[in-house]
């Protein structure tokens, strides 16, 4: 469930942020001084929507991935600690007994 969850909060979260970061993209990368309208509606004339999201295949296959694997290595070293934590007490109290 942890891989599910992990997968599907990155690709939201990706899909919502993507456009954001092709247009910063195309602002930096021209010298010109154009403003976030004008990039904006350049892209979107251009290519229309399908422009903001223009390589995000490459990036989810990679963040997708990553966070998913990332959130079960979470919650199974979660568990464990909780598990050496509980350890750790009980053998504290029998030695105090």
């Amino acid at each position: 469930m942890n891989f599910v969850a992990g997968a599907l909060s990155k690709f939201l979260s990706t899909m919502v942020t993507y456009p954001y970061s092709t247009l910063k993209v195309n602002m930096q990368g021209k010298k010109s001084r154009r403003g976030l309208l004008m990039v904006l509606l350049e892209i979107y004339v251009a290519y229309g929507l399908k422009g903001f999201y223009k390589g995000i295949g490459s990036k989810l296959i990679g963040t997708v991935l990553n966070m998913a694997i990332m959130m079960v290595l979470y919650e199974r070293s979660k568990q464990k600690f909780r598990a050496l934590l509980k350890k750790s007490k009980s053998q504290n109290k029998d030695k105090k007994q």
